[in-house]
């Protein structure tokens, strides 16, 4: 059966990556119609001041960083590419970090 098209769409502002990315987090956090929620929770995210839509796209760009990750710990992978076990120790690692930024966009996203 083909995905089903979401019904309210994202701005031209969110590249393919970053929807891939979002979807990915949304498919760790809870499995199942992760590019419909992706979608979704792009178009409310543009609803936020730009400072905080740059900060949340900043977290996508850093998620899917390999150098970004190899300097948390993660090793040299993007978020993508990890497999689910992989992600939900990623994130929690997030959760607890000492680094307000980390623990911050865990919260935005969760």
């Amino acid at each position: 059966m083909a995905p089903t098209t979401p019904a309210v769409g994202p701005s031209a502002r969110w590249s393919e990556r970053e929807l891939a990315t979002l979807g990915a987090l949304a498919e760790t956090f809870v499995r199942g119609s992760s590019l419909r929620r992706a979608s979704l929770a792009a178009t409310a995210i543009d609803t936020l001041d730009p400072e905080q839509l740059r900060q949340l796209r900043l977290v996508l760009r850093i998620l899917e960083s390999r150098a970004a990750n190899l300097v948390l710990g993660a090793g040299p992978v993007g978020f993508r590419s990890m497999d689910q076990t992989a992600r939900e120790r990623y994130l929690m690692g997030w959760a607890v970090s000492r680094l307000g930024l980390r623990r911050s966009g865990f919260q935005a996203y969760k």
